[in-house]
């Protein structure tokens, strides 16, 4: 039978291999248009860096399909050429061609086992932040317009800029409840802290300050340095995205959960065991592909290819249901209801395409 399995199997990887391809380049062209617009005026190749972050998000998903229409393309042709119906006439059990099956079915369950505990997690975390030097993402999303740039509660002015510097600078600051007015002869932005903290130079500075403590009356000031640090972790990510469970490897989140002190344990539980139940769908795909494949003798394989779509259907809509249902009952066993589903299925379509 090894030679049956071969046979199939190779198939089987050709097909899905293929289909892989096409989804996965369809996808790229999808996320084009938000990878140029993520890239916020940067170079081309920074916006096709963060199009292939998107895309590699996505795989895990790609691999179960392209697998459920590879298998059920090959054992449609199968169906279609009479093979089935002559390895019946020698006696054998169609059933026993399930190996190529299972086997296929088990690496793709690796593979997306792999990505979905270490890989995505990483990817997941990379794709709302593309750039190494933070400095140089806040610069590439707070490019100047007018002659004026804003940062944080900061404003200013000028009248000429070169390189990292900018010459009669007009700025308004804001701390608090002062609020500082002046001129600068120049002003320099620096780096620190690999990156994570940015610092403007104002250099011979003098204007005004205002606040509750002037009593309404505003306070001259002059100094020949001024030193402005912002964080710009906080300045980027102020109101926006933060780090959460779904950044974390699952070996960060069973540390998580043994420690007990993150104050998200049933979250983090179910994380673990969605993700594992997700690189397993590829498994119980192939299982229902089998069955719809063989059936697809007098149909076709476009019907086939059609009527896949059902399971898939199926196995979304219950991913979808599912953390409503873990998040309202406080408990992690809705995360198998896709599985069961998908295996449920499976069991019904094998037992109708081999009773016949």
């Amino acid at each position: 039978m090894w030679r049956f399995h071969r046979y199939y199997l190779r198939e089987m990887l050709t097909n899905a291999s293929m289909t892989f391809v096409m989804l996965f380049g369809i996808s790229l062209l999808a996320l084009a248009a938000k990878g140029i617009t993520r890239s916020q005026g940067a170079d081309m190749l920074t916006a096709l860096w963060i199009t292939l972050l998107w895309s590699t998000d996505s795989i895990h998903h790609l691999i179960p399909i392209s697998l459920l229409v590879g298998t059920v393309f090959t054992f449609g042709r199968a169906a279609a050429d009479n093979e089935i119906t002559a390895i019946r006439m020698a006696g054998v059990s169609p059933l026993r061609l399930m190996g190529a099956v299972l086997i296929a079915g088990s690496l793709a369950s690796g593979v997306n086992s792999l990505l979905l505990h270490n890989v995505v997690p990483m990817v997941h975390y990379l794709k709302y932040r593309p750039f190494k030097n933070l400095v140089q993402q806040f610069l590439q999303s707070n490019r100047a317009s007018g002659n004026r740039l804003q940062i944080g509660k900061m404003s200013m002015t000028w009248e000429k800029k070169e390189g990292n510097c900018y010459q009669k600078v007009v700025f308004d600051l804001k701390h608090g409840k002062t609020t500082r007015v002046g001129w600068a002869r120049q002003a320099c932005f620096e780096a620190r802290n690999n990156g994570r903290i940015l610092v403007l130079k104002l250099f011979d500075t003098e204007g005004h300050e205002s606040g509750p403590s002037q009593k309404g009356r505003e306070r001259q000031f002059k100094m020949g340095e001024l030193e402005l640090t912002f964080d710009i972790r906080d300045l980027i990510e102020k109101n926006k995205r933060r780090e959460g469970v779904k950044d974390l490897e699952t070996a960060q989140l069973w540390a998580e959960f043994e420690r007990g002190q993150s104050g998200q344990q049933g979250e983090i539980q179910w994380r673990i065991w969605r993700r594992t139940t997700q690189a397993w769908a590829a498994f119980f795909f192939v299982l229902v592909a089998f069955p719809i494949g063989v059936m697809s003798r007098r149909a076709g394989r476009m019907v086939a290819f059609a009527f896949s779509f059902l399971p898939l259907l199926l196995y979304y809509v219950l991913s979808y249901i599912a953390p409503r249902m873990a998040r309202s009952t406080d408990s992690v066993l809705p995360v198998f209801l896709p599985a069961a589903g998908l295996l449920l299925v499976a069991l019904a379509l094998n037992r109708k395409a081999f009773r016949r």
